[in-house]
């Protein structure tokens, strides 16, 4: 009887261990910081998106709680209520440390509300993917004409 649970036992765990990924892996999904080139164009629909994608569209999706949401280019550039009442500007590009979403992002004490995620903080590879985004002038595609770059 024993026997006819090991199979389904020893299946079930290398499904779990062949989802865990971590930094260095090559199944990792996100580059490794020492492989961001700062020379390279960040590209938002495969870089930055992403970020957003896994990490801030539960609350800033379609619910787009206080009134941001990031689902896409356009949606982040309009900003949330801060934006709309002229508190903050979401994105200035080739300016990060201007920039409301690099503040929410980077600190524990951003200049309006919370750090964001909710509860948690992004990786620092993806904090230096908006960083570097931002800095090369925050494009919805890849511009290297931008901020003098």
């Amino acid at each position: 009887m024993n026997k006819i649970f090991v199979g389904p036992i020893l299946l079930l765990i290398a499904v779990l261990l062949s989802s865990c990924t971590i930094p260095g892996d090559p199944l990792f999904d996100q580059k490794d910081i020492q492989e961001i080139n700062e020379d390279e164009p960040i590209d938002f629909a495969t870089q930055v998106m992403p970020i957003f994608e896994s990490s801030c569209l539960n609350c800033h999706g379609s619910f787009a709680l206080g009134g941001l949401s990031l689902e896409s280019f356009n949606d982040l550039i309009v900003g949330g209520d801060n934006v709309a009442a002229g508190t903050a500007t979401m994105v200035v590009p080739c300016d990060p440390d201007s920039s409301f979403l690099y503040d929410k992002v980077v600190t524990d004490t951003p200049s309006a509300g919370s750090r964001m995620p909710q509860g948690g903080k992004l990786a620092d590879v993806e904090i230096e993917i908006i960083r570097l985004w931002i800095e090369q002038g925050a494009s919805e595609t890849p511009d290297s004409s931008l901020c003098g770059n």
